[in-house]
């Protein structure tokens, strides 16, 4: 079974230059109506004690949540596994980003740990803009007399102000002026609250390693998968980036379950992540087409991207190709573009026979 365990509950025991070689993993249970810590530990075998120490052992502990205190396990939780693998059964992934704050700890940080400054400037902004909305609502100044009164704390009466009350709001002035009534409608600064919240919003973007202009507090501001790549975006880099630890901690643990469904450890694993996202497929077909006309990429690398196989698929496919092609009598034009098949048929070649006869 695979489980996944959240951050908090992770507690690296032994690691190297990063690595983390040991850990313990915590998960809350429910055992009985009461809550217990499940500690399972991952470690290398301890030669003193008659084990391995080439290969993993795996304690599981059951702990009171109350007390800490260690209980009993239940009947069909073993209180030592011996994994007989030399690798371990975990894998932690975190971002692949520099932990500045604990330089020592194996653990990551997340992505926008460095820009809590940023994320807050957004939310002042944004909080500011919505109060233009609350106290710049269109209000109407009543006389004096009129208005509603409230006894202070030093004995002073004085109107109340409600920014909730959008109907009256009494200002005291002459006796010309009171029985004046006056329409207030403020005006609300949206434009320079939108542009302030636009560069708060580039700030935050570019901190957590999404570039500038990722998000924008308007329409049509979102970039198309072509502008990201054709940019340089700091987005699709971070992406190329972030695929390491992942494909890694993949590759981790199918060669993991492998071992443990067969007890072999000689699996070929690959991991192709989809970049649909970043980039869509017509853009992956035609950049191939000019690499493959241009003589800057062979037809079978230009299939393995496009069909995401292995290099043995790719070869079967361009077999096929090659025999339909024989079939049809036509050659694969990969600089077949739209229009040609109309160009043709307007221009059909003319009869050899015909020529013959002349």
């Amino acid at each position: 079974m695979i489980d996944y365990i959240r951050a908090d509950m992770i507690y690296p025991l032994s690691w190297d230059n990063g690595d983390i070689t040991e850990c313990a993993f915590g998960s809350v249970k429910a055992v009985n109506e009461k809550e217990r810590i499940y500690l399972q530990i991952h470690r290398k075998g301890i030669e003193e004690d008659g084990e391995d120490p080439g290969a993993y052992y795996i304690e599981n502990k059951y702990l009171d949540a109350e007390t800490g205190d260690e209980v009993e396990l239940p009947e069909d939780i073993q209180e030592l596994i011996p994994t007989g693998y030399e690798k371990p059964l975990f894998q932690i992934l975190i971002p692949n980003v520099v932990n500045n704050l604990e330089l020592d700890s194996p653990m990551g940080i997340s992505i926008y740990a460095n820009a809590i400054d940023q994320v807050k400037g957004c939310d002042l902004i944004y909080d500011s803009y919505m109060n233009e909305f609350v106290l710049g609502r269109k209000r109407i100044l009543v006389p004096y007399s009129q208005a509603k009164m409230q006894m202070q704390k030093d004995g002073v009466t004085a109107p109340v102000f409600d920014p909730n009350d959008n109907v009256y709001f009494a200002l005291p002035g002459d006796r010309q002026e009171d029985m004046k009534l006056t329409e207030v409608d403020m005006s609300i600064r949206s434009e320079e609250h939108e542009q302030g919240l636009n560069k708060a919003l580039d700030l935050m973007s570019l901190k957590c390693g999404m570039g500038t202009g990722r998000y924008k507090f308007e329409k049509g501001g979102v970039k198309t998968a072509t502008e990201v790549i054709s940019d340089k975006d700091d987005l699709y880099q971070n992406l190329q980036k972030h695929k390491i630890p992942v494909s890694a901690a993949l590759i981790g643990m199918v060669k993991a379950l492998c071992f443990l469904e067969t007890g072999a450890d000689t699996l070929e694993v690959t991991v192709d992540l989809d970049d649909s996202i970043i980039e869509d497929t017509n853009t992956t077909v035609d950049r191939n087409i000019r690499l493959v006309t241009g003589g800057l990429r062979s037809k079978l690398t230009a299939i393995m991207e496009i069909n995401k196989c292995t290099e043995a698929e790719a070869k079967k496919e361009l077999e096929r190709i090659a025999e339909e092609s024989q079939i049809t009598g036509q050659n694969v034009d990969w600089t077949d573009m739209e229009g040609d098949d109309t160009e043709d048929k307007e221009n059909p070649p003319e009869n050899e026979d015909k020529d013959d006869e002349e």
